[in-house]
C-alpha cells in the first residue's frame, strides 16, 4: 500500500507535517506532491523540517486563477513525469478544487482511487464564487472513494447548498468527518492543575488568539465585552493575541473598546494565557476548523465559537463551551457569562475530551480508510 498525497497547502500550514509524521509512525508508505506558486521558497520544505519523500515544483502560474483547467492538466502531467504512478495504490487529495481536480484526472486515466478533503477555501472561495466550476467539483466528489469534511456544519452546508438533490445521498454515503489535530505539545502539557493564585471573581478574563482581521469578527467580541461592563456584573479584561493582518480594522477596534494586544507569543508563552484566562472567545464569520479552540481546551479553557461554522457540533452544546450567533453581541455576551458561571465543569470536560484532536487518533482513522479502499 503506497499513498500519494497531493497537497498545495503544505507551505502554508503545519497541519500536513503533523499528519505525515503520524502516518510515518504507523508505517504507512507514502510520498507527497507539492505544487507551488512561482516564486515561493522551499524554506518550509527543507529536509530537516520535512523528512518525507516529496516532489515540489513552482508549477502554479498567476493566470491559473482564470485558467483553472490548464493548471489541473499541467499538475497531472508534472506528476506523471516526475513521480510516476505505477506503485501508487491510492491518492489522498487535501483540497477539493486544486488537489482534488488533479486526483480526478489521474483517476480517469489510470483508475487509481482517491479520497478528497473539502476545506474552507473550497467552500468560501471556489464553490461560492467559481460558479462555472461547480459541476466539475460535483464530478470530483462523485468519483471519489471517500470525502473528508473537517466538521458537520460544513458538510451540511455544502451538500444542502451546492449538491443537486439527486446526488446528495450518493455523496453523503462517502462522507467522513475528521477534524484537524493539534500539536502534541498541547496534549503533553494538558492543564490538570489549579492556579495557586486566587482569581478575582469579579473580573472575567477573555482571550482571543488569531490574526486580527474582519473574518475573526473581533469587533463583536469588543461590543459584547462592553455590554457586560454596562450591566455592572463583572469587570472585563480582553487579550487579543495575533498579527495585525488588517491595520484599518485594528484602528477601528481601538476606538470601540479596551483590550490588550500582543502581536506574537511562542507556544511556551501562550500556554500561560490559556491557563489564566476564563473564556476563549472567537466568533469567526467563516472557519472550516479552528485549531486554537482545541489548544484552549487542552489547557482547561472553555470556548465560545460560531454556530454553523467549523467547530460547531464537534461536541454537544454546553459540553466544552457554547455556540453563538456571530452577528449578535448580545448572544456573545450572554454565552460568555454562561461559560463563566459554569467554568469548573466545562474546564474538566475540555481537558478530558481534547484527545479527540490527537494526530495519532486522526492518522489511525486515515490508515483505516486507506486499507478499506485498497483491500
Amino acid at each position: 500500500m503506497k499513498i500519494l498525497h497531493i497537497a498545495c497547502g503544505v507551505s502554508h500550514s503545519n497541519v500536513y507535517l503533523n499528519l505525515f509524521s503520524s502516518l510515518k509512525n504507523l508505517k504507512v508508505e507514502f510520498e507527497v506532491y507539492i505544487p507551488q506558486h512561482k516564486g515561493i521558497t522551499d524554506s518550509k520544505l527543507a529536509k530537516d523540517k520535512f523528512p518525507y519523500k516529496y516532489y515540489s515544483s513552482e508549477i502554479i502560474k498567476p493566470y491559473d486563477k482564470i485558467l483553472y483547467f490548464s493548471k489541473i492538466i499541467r499538475m497531472k502531467k508534472d506528476i506523471e513525469t516526475n513521480l510516476g504512478l505505477t506503485k501508487i495504490s491510492l491518492i489522498h487529495s487535501h483540497s477539493l478544487f486544486s488537489d482534488g481536480g488533479v486526483a480526478y484526472e489521474i483517476y480517469k486515466k489510470y483508475k487509481i482511487p482517491y479520497i478528497v478533503a473539502v476545506r474552507d477555501t473550497d467552500v468560501n472561495k471556489y464553490f461560492d464564487k467559481a460558479i462555472h466550476l461547480r459541476k466539475y467539483a460535483i464530478n470530483i466528489l462523485r468519483n471519489s472513494s471517500k470525502i473528508i469534511f473537517l466538521s458537520k456544519p460544513y458538510k451540511n452546508y455544502v451538500i444542502s447548498k451546492y449538491i443537486p438533490i439527486k446526488y446528495q445521498n450518493e455523496i453523503l454515503n462517502k462522507v467522513r468527518i475528521i477534524p484537524n489535530g493539534i500539536s502534541d505539545y498541547w496534549l503533553k502539557n494538558k492543564n490538570n492543575w489549579k492556579p495557586k493564585v486566587q482569581k478575582n471573581e469579579e473580573t472575567i478574563n477573555l482571550l482571543c488568539v488569531g490574526h486580527i482581521n474582519k473574518r475573526k469578527n473581533i469587533l463583536k467580541i469588543i461590543e459584547a465585552a462592553n455590554l457586560i461592563r454596562k450591566r455592572g456584573d463583572n469587570k472585563i479584561q480582553l487579550f487579543l493575541i495575533g498579527k495585525k493582518k488588517d491595520k484599518k480594522y485594528f484602528k477601528k477596534l481601538s476606538k470601540k473598546g479596551y483590550f490588550t494586544h500582543i502581536p506574537y507569543l511562542s507556544k511556551e508563552e501562550l500556554i500561560s494565557y490559556y491557563r489564566n484566562s476564563d473564556v476563549f472567545v472567537m466568533p469567526s464569520l467563516t472557519e472550516s476548523f479552528g485549531l486554537v479552540y482545541a489548544e484552549a481546551m487542552s489547557q482547561g479553557l472553555p470556548i465560545v465559537y460560531t454556530k454553523g461554522q467549523g467547530f460547531d457540533e464537534q461536541f454537544e452544546e454546553g459540553t466544552v463551551g457554547y455556540s453563538v450567533d456571530a452577528l449578535s453581541a448580545v448572544d456573545i455576551a450572554n454565552k460568555i457569562k454562561l461559560v463563566y458561571e459554569n467554568h469548573k465543569s466545562l474546564k474538566e470536560n475540555c481537558v478530558n475530551m481534547v484527545e479527540e484532536f490527537s494526530w495519532k487518533r486522526i492518522s489511525e482513522n486515515y490508515k483505516q480508510i486507506y486499507q478499506n479502499i485498497i483491500n
